[in-house]
């Protein structure tokens, strides 16, 4: 990334991993650097890799997609709360061997736990000051598939005894049923899918956000959207990303589900499909070369 856009080379590079949670620890630790140094500004680039084996139970669920945000001292879209939760177990929910380059999944497990992480870290949110329930007017989830979002959504309105109503969540799922899991990025995708499809004017109104890494760590924080955020959308390139898309056959999906993964150190170009900025060119001696179309 930091060849690809051209960045300075006085910069601290960091590469973060923990299953979909990295993302979110990423902007916490950005917001602590420019908390300290106001005058820095930190870009967090939330991807991951989509991909499990064929025919099994997660397949369905697999999505791609990438997240890209600036942290700084004087944000255009949202501020951040320093107010937050944080819940964490040692489970095997989601794991990928070191042996094996697609991941294992407990789905059902891994549903019963994020459940779990939704109320104990709320629990924890609220323990550290943070806003009442009813003073939120959207929720953005970690999003494996919408149906659990919902679900999530239900299980913290029962916890504070209330109704829940579908205009607080479902605008932050128009996307993701459009992409499928994005991992790393799906509640950033969620995020943006509220502020480009609400017809409500967000401007000042605090958004609770949930984050979940299998493995498993959890995140419950807020958010309060800025005045002339919508003048900092892409509104209008997001759409036609999505609808300049092109289907595959299942036999295709298969195909490029094959393609070759050299692990003798030969060459191997990599053929121009991709209608990106970047892609990955060729794979020689087991070094992965990317450029800029």
């Amino acid at each position: 990334m930091h060849s690809l856009l051209g960045l300075n080379p006085n910069c601290r590079i960091v590469e973060m991993k923990h299953a979909c949670y990295a993302a979110t620890a990423a902007i916490q630790m950005a917001c602590g650097h420019v908390a300290r140094k106001p005058w820095a500004k930190v870009l967090v680039i939330a991807t991951d890799i989509s991909r499990y084996d064929l025919d099994s139970s997660a397949e369905a669920t697999q999505g791609c997609g990438a997240v890209a945000m600036i942290i700084s001292a004087d944000p255009k879209v949202m501020t951040i709360d320093t107010e937050s939760g944080c819940f964490t177990e040692d489970i095997m929910d989601f794991w990928r061997p070191n042996y094996r380059k697609t991941p294992l999944v407990d789905g059902k497990y891994s549903a019963l736990k994020y459940m779990n992480a939704v109320a104990n870290s709320w629990s924890d949110y609220q323990a550290n000051g943070g806003r009442e329930f009813t003073s939120f007017s959207k929720f953005c989830y970690h999003l494996p598939f919408t149906r659990l979002g919902v679900k999530a959504h239900r299980h913290l309105c029962g916890l504070n005894e209330a109704q829940a109503q579908e205009s607080h969540f479902a605008d932050g799922m128009t996307y993701n049923r459009k992409v499928g899991n994005c991992y790393t990025a799906s509640l950033y995708l969620s995020l943006i899918s509220t502020l480009e499809t609400s017809e409500e004017d967000l401007s000042d109104k605090p958004i609770g956000l949930f984050s979940y890494g299998s493995g498993a760590v959890a995140e419950f924080f807020s958010g309060v959207v800025q005045p002339g955020y919508r003048d900092q959308l892409e509104t209008r390139r997001h759409k036609d990303l999505l609808d300049n898309r092109v289907a595959l056959s299942y036999d295709e999906y298969v195909k490029m589900w094959h393609t070759p993964d050299p692990q003798d150190g030969g060459e191997f170009t990599i053929p121009k499909s991709a209608r990106g900025q970047y892609r990955l060119a060729r794979i020689d001696e087991h070094k992965r070369i990317y450029e800029r179309i």
